[in-house]
């Protein structure tokens, strides 16, 4: 009997390890993932989300979604789902180690805490796989690995909620509230402490990606040299919006997603090359959605699946009037800043802002010339293997992303202009 209690004793002690182990690997894992979403890529993270056959970082994928942060959050900006996992594996390590320094006795209102924690955030993590999987259609690897370690927190603390079920007289759901009575306090403080530790890591994360921007001559060379690698391709542009002049040296195309936060960054630093350069210098513009297929917009209406095909749509009808890049600054600025979504009704409005004439772009908006230029958009894209927004090519050769920060893609203008010289 007493050896028997030992080793269930034993066997407690080292479940618990294992949770706090697997804690504190979801939390670096959280980090890891955190840091992604802002563009700062390790080697070694690289190396397990870069596709062997391919140079996509499907990490990069799943990070550049609509699904991967909760955006525009006043005072805050974007804060990346990651830090939820931060939060989540963060408070799961401490009040167990809360616990063991308090040396209570009553362990079942802690394993009940944890089965709780662990399964809500599981029933998240199997929602946002889904996603990844026939939305997004790319799976992380560091995702899947916190998904796991999850699971693994789940079971174990289910085994250890069962074990210890029964053990006290005290009903259960009396121990429960005795616990919370006791330590609620506790428990929000070290909430708040890792909302904010992970919401500071997600702030010194984007800090870093800005710092990061500048790259060093090497680098820039390098970006030459990879463009010089890649082999030309077909694109066609015809009756497809540009700024700037067709005839230049470095022309730019980009495929892009009205949803993508990414997407909009990377026009504003096309455009500031625009500017700086003028006639040597043209970007045109092919708004794709990857999450859906725009050949049937209309029909789809206002749901939130088809928002970026309607913001599509609409941004060829202001084009027609004379208005494309500002519409489409604008409507990534609702989106993305404002926190409104795509609709018939914000697309109107966002019109009137701009003077355009309503009636000719409502009547562009329901065309069939319209749906089909969307259409034969999303066919190229397909066509081209674009899988990922944004997707810049220059004089029709893909830049890769590590070859599209600001600085390099303006060495990369500047050696276009002096080759057609």
């Amino acid at each position: 009997m007493i050896l028997n209690l030992l080793n269930m004793r034993n066997k407690v002690n080292i479940i618990i390890a294992v949770i706090i182990a697997a804690s504190l690997t979801g939390l670096t894992f959280s980090g890891v993932l955190i840091f992604e979403y802002f563009g700062i890529t390790p080697s070694f993270v690289d190396a397990v989300c870069t596709r062997s056959n391919s140079w996509i970082n499907t990490c990069m994928v799943v990070s550049a979604s609509r699904f991967s942060a909760l955006r525009g959050i006043p005072f805050i900006g974007d804060v990346p789902l990651a830090v939820m996992g931060f939060v989540f594996f963060g408070f799961t390590a401490s009040i167990i180690l809360l616990h063991l320094i308090r040396k209570e006795n009553d362990n079942m209102p802690l394993y009940a805490i944890l089965a709780v924690i662990s399964g809500t955030a599981f029933l998240a993590d199997i929602i946002l796989f889904l996603i990844s999987l026939f939305i997004i259609k790319y799976l992380c690897p560091f995702c899947v690995m916190t998904y796991a370690v999850t699971f693994i927190i789940l079971l174990l603390s289910v085994f250890l909620l069962k074990s210890d079920f029964h053990k006290a007289e005290v009903p259960v759901f009396a121990r429960i509230k005795d616990y919370l009575k006791k330590n609620i306090a506790t428990l929000l403080m070290i909430s708040l402490t890792l909302v904010i530790a992970g919401i500071g890591m997600s702030s010194g994360a984007r800090l870093l990606s800005i710092l990061t921007e500048s790259s060093s001559y090497d680098d820039q060379l390098d970006a030459i040299r990879r463009y010089e690698k890649e082999n030309t391709v077909n694109i066609d542009v015809t009756n497809v919006p540009y700024i700037g002049n067709r005839n230049s040296p470095a022309n730019f195309i980009v495929f892009f997603d009205f949803t993508c936060f990414h997407c909009w960054k990377e026009i504003l630093i096309l455009e500031n090359l625009l500017n700086k350069y003028n006639e040597q210098v043209s970007i045109s513009f092919k708004s794709i959605s990857l999450n859906t297929d725009c050949a049937s917009f209309n029909k789809a209406g206002d749901k939130e699946e088809s928002d970026a095909c309607i913001a599509s749509a609409a941004s060829l009808c202001a084009n027609a009037q004379g208005k494309y890049l500002s519409y489409s600054k604008l409507l990534f600025e609702n989106y993305h800043e404002k926190r409104i979504g795509f609709t018939e009704k914000s697309l109107f409005a966002a019109s009137n802002a701009l003077k355009l004439n309503i009636a000719n772009l409502k009547q562009c908006f329901y065309s069939k010339s319209t749906q089909e230029q969307l259409a034969l958009e999303r066919l190229e894209s397909d066509k081209l293997g674009i899988l990922t927004t944004p997707t810049l090519y220059l004089n029709a050769r893909l830049l890769p992303g590590k070859s599209r920060k600001a600085d390099m893609l303006e060495a990369l203008v500047l050696y276009c202009i002096e080759r057609n010289k």
